[in-house]
């Protein structure tokens, strides 16, 4: 979560996420950050399947800390068995995880990528990484800093992640930050609309509700004091071109 926070804040337009691409196997990492995941949650299933070409160039702990959202996001919302599938093929890696489950309402697929949101389901699971709603929003900054892409697609009782990325990308200049967030109206919406719920709570509940609003308001100032400004709007323009 320290590290989702830490990307968040420097995120800022005219910056991309900086990356250090070295020599790596993906099925290294893969593995590693299903470990980390099972440590968090011991009762997580997780299936790793690596097949082709699975050497390249990335930023290995950015990947790292890809995987570990989207598998984290599985633990939480996802039930039974969750897999990861790596295929390196000619110059493409896809990465896919997916998870059975409820599926995520169609309503809140073009937003699930945005900063500070949820779909409207609640985490089947609570743990060490439990999220500030920021996960996926950084997993796309990532996959955008490997000039790459990342979709999220959720059908017949299964969710599924899917990241395509260069096996050998290049550095990126992105004039226009690809993964910046959409401040906008339905962005303070979401901000307030938990305060109004926390209020009809037990005590408890209403005193966690709140502390974890005034957290991510704490970071959605922080947010926008090194952007452009509190209703600034900046699209998602998809990945850089390379350099």
């Amino acid at each position: 979560m320290i590290d989702d926070l830490l990307v968040f804040t420097r995120t800022r337009p005219g910056d991309a996420l900086p990356v250090d691409f070295t020599s790596r196997d993906i099925g290294r990492i893969c593995n590693d950050a299903a470990d980390e995941v099972r440590a968090s949650y011991p009762d997580a299933r997780i299936d790793v399947r690596v097949t082709g070409e699975t050497a390249g160039k990335w930023d290995r702990a950015r990947i790292g800390q890809l995987l570990i959202n989207l598998l984290v996001n599985a633990v939480q919302h996802g039930a039974g068995n969750i897999s990861v599938d790596a295929l390196g093929h000619g110059g493409q890696l896809t990465l896919v995880v997916s998870n059975e489950g409820n599926p995520i309402p169609a309503a809140a697929l073009p937003t699930l990528f945005d900063p500070l949101t949820w779909a409207s389901r609640p985490p089947r699971q609570s743990g060490p990484s439990s999220s500030m709603g920021l996960g996926l929003y950084i997993s796309r900054c990532i996959a955008h800093a490997h000039n790459g892409t990342i979709q999220a697609g959720s059908k017949d009782g299964r969710t599924t992640f899917t990241v395509q990325i260069p096996r050998f990308p290049s550095h990126v200049l992105c004039p226009e930050r690809p993964c910046a967030p959409e401040f906008h109206a339905g962005s303070l919406l979401r901000f307030v609309m938990p305060f109004q719920i926390a209020r009809q709570a037990g005590p408890v509940r209403r005193t966690a509700a709140v502390l974890k609003k005034l957290t991510q308001g704490v970071i959605w100032i922080v947010g926008r004091l090194t952007a452009i400004g509190p209703l600034a709007t900046v699209t998602d323009a998809g990945p850089c071109e390379p350099v």
